[in-house]
């Protein structure tokens, strides 16, 4: 791995903890989101459902990493497992933050919007033959 691509991803990965930080700090109570509502019980199962598909993306970008018959096709992921773990991680930290973030009457759909992708990533991952490295 080259010292530039390197940089890159950790600058990267910094930039997403650095946000994810941002929003943890407020889901306490205080900051941005003091005057938030608290999810409902449909929202924190569409939240637990959201990192069920991320975690699955994870285990199978893992494998893409260490298989070179697959190439990632996301630029913001790493070369190592730590720099996936850590993506994968920041992800679901700042997609929790803007879930608290977000008015209620909007909340479901960003949820409902949000895990699509996943799932089709984690499905299409699945066809062309990639399985789930732990």
């Amino acid at each position: 791995m080259n010292i530039k691509r390197s940089f890159k991803n950790y600058f990267h990965l910094t930039s997403l903890f650095v946000f994810s930080a941002i929003f943890v700090s407020g889901c306490s109570g205080t900051g941005i989101l003091a005057n938030t509502q608290p999810l409902s019980t449909t929202e924190k199962n569409m939240v637990i459902a959201y990192n069920v598909v991320s975690a699955m993306d994870m285990l199978q970008t893992r494998e893409i990493q260490s298989n070179p018959a697959f190439t990632e096709l996301n630029p913001l992921i790493g070369d190592s497992d730590g720099e996936v773990i850590g993506f994968f991680v920041a992800k679901s930290i700042l997609h929790y933050g803007i879930t608290r973030i977000l008015p209620e009457q909007y909340r479901e759909a960003w949820l409902g919007m949000s895990i699509v992708p996943s799932i089709y990533a984690v499905g299409h991952n699945k066809s062309i033959g990639v399985s789930m490295k732990f």
